[in-house]
């Protein structure tokens, strides 16, 4: 299977601009753009994982801030409040099992 990235459609979302790459019941991939500062929010079953395609940013964990940047990785464990703040970032997030607005928490 091929999926091109471009071919599927934009949705605004807390967390910026983001196209749904794959979905199945264990796993989904999402490119997503981020201008700004995305929504904090946490999930209670979800592990996500966050792959910094281009740019950099701030990735704030529990309230503790980390530098990340392009060809970083971050695994981010179920209840981990979570957020971005960055001037222009896009990135791939993996989340395991597959994301769903129900587990979707905001702060």
């Amino acid at each position: 299977m091929k999926i091109s990235r471009d071919s599927i459609p934009a949705k605004i979302t807390g967390c910026g601009e983001l196209r749904e790459l794959f979905l199945s019941e264990n796993m989904s991939i999402a490119y997503v753009k981020v201008k700004g500062k995305t929504e904090e929010h946490f999930h209670n079953k979800i592990l996500e994982i966050y792959y910094i395609e281009k740019g950099a940013g701030i990735l704030v964990l529990d309230g503790n801030e980390m530098g990340v940047e392009e060809g970083d990785l971050i695994v981010i464990p179920p209840r981990t409040k979570h957020f971005l703040k960055a001037k222009e970032m896009e990135l791939l997030v993996i989340t395991q099992p597959r994301w769903r607005e129900d587990d979707y928490h905001r702060v």
